[in-house]
């Protein structure tokens, strides 16, 4: 094979390769921004039960800041307001068949600042709506978790609410959509 030739094909497939490289910035950066400017509470947990990720909302809405809160030293699976509202099989539920799940709980924020030793501005319980649905890699495995939250404590305040309208109250259960 002629050297002008092998050149060419080098070239070609340097420039391919970029092409790729700059796609999968352009994703990585859509992927960014709609996770840190959403309006909905979000945070990206390990299998093992860290938060890589949370943005903006996730932090306002539980009173923490993101470096007390991101790779540190809380834990999902020690969380005690997590183990009472009944979420700790639901979420393991997630990442062992793979498939979404969403509830309705009772958050005790208090419990939760105690037993996973992170620090909180908020106070009190909450109630949540939560989605949860896993992120597989290219090969199907799972590699995270993420949950969506939605406030809903003045709704079951006020007596409103898509469970109550079905005639079901589904605090510590699977919420089905």
């Amino acid at each position: 094979m002629p050297i002008k030739s092998t050149y060419d094909e080098l070239e070609k497939i340097k420039f391919e390769s970029e092409q790729v490289a700059q796609k999968l910035r352009n994703a990585e950066f859509l992927f960014s921004q709609m996770f840190e400017q959403s309006t909905i509470s979000m945070c990206l947990y390990t299998p093992e039960g860290t938060i890589v990720r949370a943005n903006h909302e996730f932090c306002k809405m539980f009173g923490v800041k993101e470096n007390e809160i991101v790779n540190a030293g809380y834990n999902v699976f020690k969380d005690q307001a997590a183990i009472d509202a009944g979420i700790i099989p639901l979420l393991k539920n997630i990442f062992k068949k793979k498939k979404t799940e969403n509830w309705e709980i009772e958050y005790n924020i208090d419990s939760a600042s105690e037993s996973t030793e992170t620090p909180t501005s908020r106070v009190g319980k909450i109630v949540l709506k939560a989605n949860g649905y896993p992120v597989l890699n290219y090969q199907g495995e799972i590699e995270y978790v993420v949950l969506e939250h939605y406030d809903i404590t003045e709704r079951k305040l006020t007596g409103g609410g898509a469970s109550e309208e079905r005639g079901k109250v589904s605090l510590g259960v699977p919420y089905e959509s």
